[in-house]
């Protein structure tokens, strides 16, 4: 990434632990792995025009073990374009559990605007959050 807007392809790996279900949900999914693909035009200071999909594995267990619950499958939807260190992307669940369910998420990293400037940037990392709403939890 560098300061002049690129169209970029992504791959990565987010590893989700110490999930939440609700109160009413039988079906307790303590940690996943999500596999995410995509491309988009990014630079130092945001992010536009990204297109993406996710696959969700489900697990029983923290730190993705115990009885495998199943894979969602996710699509970009709504918002794609934002700031750094602001929300991702929308998407919709469209296969598997929590069906139909909306997906927010957002990423908190240190990312120099100068040194991004100046020297490029190949990789982030930091803190994520992604929140399912919207679905019957079966």
């Amino acid at each position: 990434m560098r300061a002049r807007p690129q169209r970029l392809s992504l791959e990565g790996t987010v590893l989700l632990d110490r999930c939440r279900t609700g109160a009413g949900d039988r079906v307790r999914r303590r940690s996943a792995r999500v596999r995410v693909s995509g491309s988009g035009t990014v630079s130092c200071t945001g992010w536009s025009g990204l297109t993406g999909r996710a696959r969700v594995e489900w697990f029983a267990g923290d730190n993705r073990t115990g009885r495998r619950l199943g894979t969602s499958s996710v699509v970009q939807s709504g918002r794609n374009s934002g700031g750094m260190s602001a929300a991702l992307p929308r998407g919709r669940v469209t296969s598997g559990p929590l069906t139909g369910a909306r997906v927010d998420s957002g990423v908190t990293y240190g990312l120099s605007a100068l040194r991004c400037a100046s020297q490029g940037v190949r990789s982030v990392s930091g803190p994520v959050w992604v929140r399912f709403t919207g679905a019957t939890v079966s």
